[in-house]
């Protein structure tokens, strides 16, 4: 058997030297649809399909607690530090309950040049929570965390350490400056731990109690009322979720009921009756922090059926070339049955040659894969996602590409072997040509209707693709984006005190716009269109609130000039002015339907409202027209402007400047500009939080 299918090899291969160009366009078809499907599915394996590199992951847990709150929220799955501690001291079902927090933080580089980098806060137990350990040295532990500012220790990434320190072996013990302030190494994660959230890879590990020297504008470590952690824990043996998740409810109760004693005496009985019947969900966590799976999951399938239909639509044109070919070989085959062949044998030989083929075509797709795949990750944002995906093929890859490829070569070469191997050898011996049969003809014009419905169906896909490009494109965003610049600054992370913060900014803003050929230099605290944006609650002065009713508009802290420079028209009263200091009465500029919606057709000029529960001392002095600043997509919305100046903890901002030139050659400048304003302070690409080192972006 085994000398049978080496002979119908060498008989393909013999076969298809004979006819190279039908040869080579068969094996291009099949590598175009091999290729993206490979691609398209080493992304969605990278992002929706792998676990994480961790012990045992499916015992790992993410905990979630959907409902009404009164704090400050950081994402869908955060929890308080304080209620971090109780779950983790009082629980009977957690073997370990660990907490991490994703942060940016700027690493002092020898020349003095700031360099941003990803982080991450972690409990002392968090390594031993996922069961990861060391590649060298140790990672952190308990003792690490005992107390607030106990340890400025760090533990390395292992990819960090090879590209950035050059796998030095000696790296243990080395000092590193983080916003400003030293680190020990203490050791470098295991090679192939990547972290908990697919799609962000921090080069460092910090202890949780280092925050308030980490995040300097918001410390919070013991605050109930800021829930910004995500805590992930690992059961106990033999115990399942539910089973956890009904043990845990009665403790996170008693955690809620003594949390509403500390909330203030506003708050209604309805408020009391829903926060206490708050769940306490637990997800799976072997894929990790599913954030990045939400966002890119449904375009990611899309994708994955557009390059399925091409794959099928290359299947149905070798199809085609495979009958062509066999309307040429019916005398052949009719011969080979006359003496005797088999029709198994002459099968067996057909489906080599198409397997071959396919082989061919994979072999050929893994380049296409592999230059698909860069190009793809190239057109993303040089942002933390961007850097934690890899456009390299693994075995997963491999596996999927050469099992793609057998299905591929069963799937366009079985029929045409069967329509070829039928024919009846007395007849067409006798006929003068080699003219296909009828049943041929009619199984031909079925592979050609197939691939012409199939064609049709990808070209609507593409259609609709298309269209919604240019209706984004086309999106009126309420700001001109024409020579413009935008990109991030964050003075806290480069150690400056909080109290010179503001200051920073308006010297940095006055510089930037003195250079030559900028005619505007503004900022605000959350970029536009970066899916970013701050809520915070409100009481306005003359409303009075439903039960229930959503009082959480979104904030964000700009500078004077900010609306103008942009080109966001006013519709009533001013934008602000240097004169909007934190000594002077706090102001705010609303959008038209923050307007519309608390005052109907009255003028808002004059009025005044509160954010959470401080004193409505706010006053409005302008009303902006209404446009789109988290995404192209969002729906009309309440937005709330303050001055910068008056923002208690401001932290990293995008600058936006206009220049009358070529806004490219400006960044030179601008890093020139920044260094010698502040040493050690780094310029980025927006959206917070998720940049590293990378290019300016323009707008």
């Amino acid at each position: 058997m085994l000398d049978a299918m080496q002979a119908d090899l060498r008989y393909a291969w013999r076969a298809m030297r004979r006819a190279p160009l039908f040869t080579a366009i068969a094996i291009a078809s099949l590598a175009l649809g091999i290729g993206a499907n490979t691609a398209i599915f080493s992304l969605l394996d990278q992002v929706l399909l792998r676990s994480i590199a961790a012990r045992d992951p499916g015992q790992l847990v993410l905990l979630e607690s959907p409902g009404p709150q009164r704090a400050m929220v950081f994402g869908r799955y955060a929890f308080s530090y304080p209620m971090y501690r109780d779950l983790r001291d009082s629980n009977r079902v957690f073997e370990r309950l660990a907490a991490r927090y994703p942060t940016p933080v700027t690493l002092s580089a020898p020349s003095g040049q700031g360099l941003r980098v990803d982080a991450e806060l972690v409990s002392g137990n968090f390594f031993q929570t996922l069961g990861v350990g060391p590649l060298l040295g140790r990672t952190l532990n308990q003792a690490d965390t005992a107390r607030p500012g106990a340890a400025a220790v760090a533990v390395l990434d292992a990819a960090f350490w090879r590209t950035r320190f050059g796998a030095d072996p000696q790296i243990i013990g080395r000092t590193v400056r983080l916003n400003g302030q030293p680190y020990e190494i203490a050791g470098v994660a295991a090679n192939s731990f990547r972290g908990v959230q697919p799609g962000y890879r921090p080069a460092f590990y910090l202890p949780l109690t280092m925050k308030r020297q980490l995040t300097p504008t918001w410390d919070e470590l013991d605050n109930r009322r800021a829930l910004w952690l995500q805590l992930i824990g690992r059961l106990n043996p033999g115990l399942t979720s539910q089973q956890a998740q009904a043990g845990l409810q009665p403790l996170y109760q008693a955690i809620l009921a003594e949390e509403l004693k500390q909330m203030p005496g506003d708050v209604t009985g309805n408020f009391r009756r829903r926060f206490l019947s708050r769940p306490l969900l637990l997800q799976s966590a072997a894929g990790g922090i599913p954030l990045l799976r939400q966002e890119t999951r449904a375009p990611l399938l899309v994708l994955m059926a557009m390059v399925g239909l091409v794959l099928l639509i290359a299947c149905a044109n070798v199809a085609n070339l495979l009958l062509a070919r066999a309307a040429a070989r019916r005398k052949e085959i009719a011969v080979r049955v006359a003496l005797g062949a088999r029709r198994s044998d002459l099968l067996r030989q057909l489906m080599a040659e198409s397997l071959l083929l396919a082989l061919a075509g994979g072999a050929a797709g893994l380049a296409v894969a592999s230059w698909t795949l860069d190009a793809l990750l190239r057109l993303l944002p040089q942002n933390g996602w961007r850097l934690a995906l890899s456009s390299q093929l693994d075995w997963r890859v491999l596996a999927f590409t050469a099992a793609l490829a057998l299905l591929t070569g069963l799937l366009f070469g079985l029929l045409p072997a069967l329509q070829a191997t039928r024919p009846d050898a007395t007849p067409v011996l006798k006929e003068a040509t080699s003219s296909p049969s009828r049943r041929a003809l009619r199984f031909k014009q079925g592979l050609v209707v197939a691939q012409v419905a199939l064609s049709v169906l990808l070209l609507a896909a593409s259609g609709l693709f298309l269209r919604t490009l240019i209706n984004l494109k086309t999106v009126d965003t309420g700001f001109r984006t024409a020579s413009l610049l935008s990109f991030e600054v964050d003075v806290p992370l480069a150690g400056l005190p909080p109290a010179a913060t503001a200051q920073t900014y308006a010297a940095l803003r006055r510089r930037y716009a003195s250079l030559p050929g900028v005619s505007h230099a503004v900022l605000a605290e959350n970029s536009l269109l970066s899916g970013n944006f701050w809520q915070m609650t409100v009481g306005v002065e003359g409303y009075q609130a439903r039960e229930g009713e959503n009082l959480n508009p979104q904030v964000n802290s700009v500078s004077e000039g900010f609306f103008s420079a942009l080109g966001m028209p006013l519709a009533a009263g001013r934008e602000f002015t240097d004169a909007d200091t934190a000594a002077a009465p706090r102001v705010a500029v609303v959008n038209e339907h923050f307007a519309r919606y608390f005052f109907k057709d009255q003028s808002p000029i004059g009025r005044r409202f509160g954010i959470a529960d401080r004193p409505r001392d706010i006053t409005i002095v302008g009303v902006v027209r209404d446009g789109r600043s988290v995404s192209l997509r969002e729906e009309p919305t309440r937005r709330i402007y303050l001055p910068f100046r008056q923002s208690p903890d401001l932290g990293g901002v995008t600058f936006y400047v206009r220049t009358a030139t070529d806004p490219d050659a400006l960044i030179g400048t601008l890093r020139k500009a920044t260094a010698a304003a502040v040493p050690g302070l780094a310029l980025f690409d927006p959206p917070h939080r998720r940049a590293a080192v990378g290019r300016l972006r323009r707008l």
